[in-house]
């Protein structure tokens, strides 16, 4: 196998993982992560000298492995009621897919890349994350020299990447801000400074990401329509757009199109039965009960675990209740 991993060793790892996320204990999976590797992948080729401390190696490194990052996230995730559950091995490179659930019933999967250290312990050296459509790297790496990821120049004739540059060095303390502001909980904060900001920073995948998940967590179902729809507009072609495709079709009840998105998922996932928890939500409110109730069926006799899946149970508890039936009204 590549890298010396066999699957039975990277399947015993990835049980592992889940065993100490069910327990609350997000250390194994913060120590498994190479945050050296990842540092290293993030800098490339940026120099030091550009001055600001998120290029100091040292700095980015403490940062990241002193907050564990997106381990500690899903951690938190899983102790509010989501779950991170294996999927599968892939080889060549040796991978292992994740299936996210967080507690709000969002979806998302990763593929953690794995290595092995010196001393032959299995590492992850990289994620996938599909919700995003892009490696883990590129994600923080967008957020550091969003100049790299645009192309073309501006009415001017200025090309964008010195155009964002620029603007980015200008604005760093508010997007410092942005983000301090979402970790602390104050949302709209989050949605106003995204707002105040150039609209050639405002066109940055990160920082679009951050307002989609800030205007969910503030809980205005018309705030985050309006985000979702917007972000799915500017996003159109970009791989994430299937996964932000299926809440915008859920919210404004286009049932039809959410089925037809999630078979796309499927296929972009290399298929996942969970997938029919959703089809069974957007069956019933079609009205195909019967069809409704034969995906989740299908969904429990393939992966039985998921008889303990919080969104798979208020599935299950809906469609036991009796159809209603549509009486003609009586005659006078």
């Amino acid at each position: 196998m590549p890298d010396g991993i066999a699957q039975e060793d990277a399947e015993a790892f990835a049980r592992s993982l889940e065993v100490s996320l069910s327990k609350g204990d997000a250390a194994p999976f913060i120590r498994a992560m190479d945050w050296s590797a990842l540092t290293d992948r993030i800098l490339k080729d940026i120099p030091e000298h550009r001055g600001e401390p998120a290029y100091k190696r040292n700095d980015l490194y403490q940062s990241l492995s002193k907050s564990g990052g997106i381990c500690k996230s899903i951690a938190d995730k899983v102790t509010q009621g989501g779950a991170y559950q294996f999927l599968r091995f892939k080889a060549d490179p040796p991978r292992l897919m994740f299936r996210l659930v967080d507690p709000e019933g969002g979806l998302d999967y990763h593929d953690l890349y794995l290595t092995r250290d010196s001393g032959g312990a299995i590492r992850i050296g990289e994620m996938f994350l599909y919700h995003f459509g892009e490696t883990l790297t590129d994600g923080l790496r967008k957020t550091l020299v969003p100049e790299e990821y645009v192309g073309g120049k501006n009415s001017y004739g200025v090309m964008m990447s010195d155009v964002v540059r620029i603007l980015f060095r200008e604005n760093v303390t508010y997007i410092q801000m942005m983000f301090s502001s979402y970790e602390e909980g104050k949302y709209q904060r989050t949605l106003d400074i995204y707002d105040s900001l150039p609209k050639e920073l405002r066109t940055t995948k990160s920082l679009q990401i951050l307002r989609l998940q800030a205007a969910q967590k503030l809980g205005d179902p018309h705030v985050y329509a309006f985000v979702l729809a917007d972000l799915r507009n500017q996003m159109a072609g970009d791989a994430c757009v299937e996964f932000l495709s299926l809440d915008y079709f859920f919210n404004h009840h286009q049932f039809g199109d959410a089925l037809e998105c999630l078979d796309r998922i499927d296929r972009i996932v290399g298929s996942d039965v969970y997938l029919n928890v959703f089809r069974s939500m957007a069956l019933l409110q079609t009205g195909k009960h019967e069809e409704a109730r034969n995906r989740l069926q299908e969904a429990i006799q393939k992966e039985p675990r998921l008889r303990n899946d919080p969104t798979f149970q208020a599935m299950e508890q809906r469609l036991s209740r009796p159809i209603p039936v549509n009486r003609p009204p009586v005659g006078n």
